[in-house]
């Protein structure tokens, strides 16, 4: 692909693969994949958006780090660790100099936000120590904080110029749209949304940015990336970034903000399949459900919902995040969303605010014990109507398999007979909500969830403390996540 011709989704924003195409695509998903991971895993994003500053994030999350084992997670996605423009009080994607990971005293600090490049990876040798493993965000689209020069592209002067102590990646005028290369700033990927706009079609420019993305993978030890804003850089490139050198092989997340199916699909098939999608499809659809507290919402709709009924190995899971936290979070029973993602296909991510600030920590630890000792395999949607939801995973290897039931009623309890894999069998509610049942010889059962609530049914274990982590009776939480309350609704087990 040619980075002077960059590519883009047709209009409409539902671009059709060619036949060709398809069959490439297909042949990078049935083959092993780099980056492929375990059916059980479990991300955690570890930071949220004016997180704790003055330089002690870093060591906050090592000394947490034996705990976050201990609960299930499997690899914690890291803040941007460059230096951004605003110093001290930068979430990091406002980056200013990439090679300044809190090692030099600029913009008014020598720490960043989060603290040090010393204490940076030490966090990381903790994690991996703990048998974790460390994801990048990565900011590729754009910089901040330069000095004014003469731009002879556009006749005036503009915040280009980037000269640092350690004189690499040093940058001007030419680095950045409009140039010699691309004379506009036109979307999607020349256009400057966020700060100055790189142009990665310019040698230098997409050089600096490979170099520099091998050295950090070496100098911290990070395991994969999380690649912010890919709506704004050429995903052709964003492939060959990830071709490049110590990159090469390992995961990638990118954030492609769109629910368009076609568009998340047509992402993942121009990186190559290099790169999973966060999947925003799903989390419109589950914020829906859960936001819609009078039992509103279809539950129909959760069948074959998000791109992870499409492509469960290149689709991270999630229930909320740094940005849609402030701008357009799930706001009630968000441990519905949770029962959903860590119980189905796809790579679940957890968000380090729902775990510690509201009060999600027990349920969560609860949902996540389940996936670890249950949830593999395929999945197999058993029933559904306008208020219930019932799908199973079938298992695989030594993960036997458990059924999902959520409800989304708001005063009853409610079930359905379904068919299962376990014929004569006792199912347990491993949550702790709801009763026991047997399977009868033929696989029929009849499962119940409560009220806004949910149940995960399955053979019984003694790995899982349900009263540790159940949810409140009858109840996910609110918007705080803490225990629901029925202030008289139906409490019975069923």
């Amino acid at each position: 692909m040619s980075l002077a011709s960059p590519s883009k989704p047709p209009a409409g924003r539902r671009p059709a693969l060619p036949r060709a195409m398809l069959v490439a695509t297909l042949l990078v998903f049935v083959l092993p994949a780099a980056g492929l991971r375990a059916d059980d895993d479990i991300m955690l994003q570890g930071f949220w958006w004016d997180c704790p500053g003055n330089g002690v994030w870093y060591d906050n999350l090592r000394q947490k780090a034996p705990a976050f084992k201990q609960a299930g997670f499997s690899a914690i996605w890291l803040p941007p660790a460059s230096k951004g423009a605003a110093g001290k009080d930068s979430m990091g994607y406002d980056v200013y100099d990439y090679y300044d990971l809190g090692n030099y005293n600029q913009k008014g600090t020598v720490a960043t936000r989060f603290g040090t490049l010393g204490k940076l990876r030490a966090l990381v040798q903790a994690l991996h120590k703990n048998g974790m493993k460390a994801y990048a965000d990565i900011v590729l689209n754009h910089v901040m904080g330069g000095e004014l020069e003469d731009n002879p592209i556009t006749g005036g002067k503009t915040w280009t110029k980037y000269v640092f102590p350690h004189h690499q990646f040093e940058k001007d005028w030419r680095f950045f749209h409009p140039n010699e290369v691309h004379r506009d700033n036109n979307g999607p990927y020349h256009d400057k949304p966020f700060g100055e706009d790189l142009c990665q079609a310019y040698g230098p420019c997409a050089d600096g940015l490979k170099k520099w993305g091998d050295w950090l993978t070496s100098k911290v030890g990070y395991d994969g990336y999380r690649l912010d804003f890919v709506k704004g850089v050429d995903p052709g490139f964003i492939r060959d970034w990830l071709a490049y050198g110590r990159m090469s092989g390992r995961f990638c997340v990118s954030e492609m903000w769109d629910s368009n199916l076609g568009t998340l699909d047509w992402f993942v098939g121009e990186t190559g399949g290099r790169s999973s999608v966060f999947d925003f499809n799903l989390f419109y659809v589950l914020k829906e459900m859960c936001n819609d507290g009078g039992g509103g919402f279809d539950m129909r709709r959760l069948h074959a919902a998000g791109y992870v009924a499409k492509n469960a190995f290149r689709a991270v899971t999630f229930c909320d995040n740094h940005d849609t936290d402030r701008s357009d979070p799930i706001m009630r029973d968000k441990l519905m969303a949770y029962a959903f993602i860590l119980t189905m296909e796809g790579y679940p991510c957890v968000f380090l605010k729902d775990y510690e600030v509201y009060g999600m920590k027990p349920q969560i630890d609860t949902l996540m014990a389940i996936r670890k000792r249950l949830c593999g395999g395929n999945t197999t949607d058993l029933y559904s109507d306008g208020d219930l939801f019932i799908a199973q995973r079938n298992g695989a290897g030594k993960l036997p398999g458990c059924v999902l039931v959520l409800n989304d009623n708001p005063s009853a309890w409610k079930g359905a007979w379904v068919t299962t894999k376990w014929p004569g069998k006792d199912l347990k509610d491993l949550t702790g909500q709801a009763q026991t049942k047997h399977v009868a010889d033929d696989g029929r059962v009849e499962l119940w969830a409560p009220p806004r609530g949910y149940a995960v049914y399955g053979p019984d274990t003694p790995l899982i403390d349900p009263k540790a982590g159940a949810p409140g009776a009858g109840g996910t939480g609110g918007a705080t996540g803490g225990p629901g309350i029925l202030n008289g609704l139906d409490r019975g087990r069923r």
